[in-house]
């Protein structure tokens, strides 16, 4: 979970792609616990579903520091590396990834379907997190910045959301308003939002932007980071009526 009172971009999580990790997490038992069921049995069991979401559906994904993939595991470490000036070394210590995959291989196709039906929060997770991540450092190999920014309201009365920068500086983010494809309206994200302060973003929690009546029922949006070029969500969105 998230520790209470860290600024939100000086988080870090690693994510796995959800079969491999309760495959994985099934062998891990089997090894160390004598864990005698069999993997279905393992994966059937509540508290081994969806655990990922489990662990960070408090907090929003575009607001964590850094989202790393363990199939990704050497961009992953390269982009922490990069924000915290670290020189954290690419290690190979555990090697049960192959494992897992074998496992994966294994399976026939209605276990397998099984095991999407179970986790399939999960898998709507490492989705989001896959389009972060690959954002993301799409921008670092091009010298950018990345903004933590989100839509959370797409309506005919206001299209608004919130944006800051990666590094947690002070400089407000520009955000433009791209309805149906076309640029429109840009704001700065300077407003205050109080749901954000346990978070500890920038400025106070004064990084959010608002769009009143600009926008009709059906209509699609997405902002765009003016500076960057960087677009959010990742694909635009409808409007709703209310």
């Amino acid at each position: 979970g998230f520790v209470t009172g860290l600024r939100i971009e000086n988080s870090v999580t690693v994510v796995r792609e959800p079969l491999r990790r309760v495959v994985s997490e099934f062998q891990h038992f089997a090894l160390h616990y004598g864990y005698e069921g069999t993997m279905m049995d393992f994966c059937n069991r509540p508290v081994m579903q969806n655990r990922q979401i489990k662990i960070l559906e408090a907090v929003p994904l575009e607001a964590i520091g850094i989202i790393g993939l363990t199939e990704k595991y050497e961009e992953s470490i390269e982009l922490i590396n990069a924000r915290f000036s670290w020189s954290v070394a690419v290690r190979a210590d555990n090697k049960s990834l192959a494992h897992a995959d074998n496992e994966i291989h294994k399976l026939n196709q209605a276990e397998e379907a099984e095991l999407r039906q179970l986790n399939y929060k999960d898998i709507e997770l490492y989705r989001q997190c896959t389009e972060l991540f690959d954002t993301r450092y799409n921008l670092y190999q091009s010298g950018l910045q990345f903004s933590h920014s989100l839509i959370q309201r797409a309506t005919e009365q206001n299209v608004s959301g919130w944006a800051w920068w990666e590094d947690g500086s002070d400089k407000p983010v520009e955000v433009e308003l791209l309805l149906n494809g076309e640029p429109t309206k840009k704001k700065f994200a300077t407003d205050l939002r109080p749901g954000l302060c346990w978070l500890h973003p920038p400025r106070g929690a004064h990084v959010g932007f608002s769009f009143p009546k600009a926008a009709k029922e059906g209509d699609t949006v997405q902002c765009r980071i003016s500076e960057t070029g960087q677009c959010f969500p990742f694909k635009p969105i409808f409007v709703t009526k209310n």
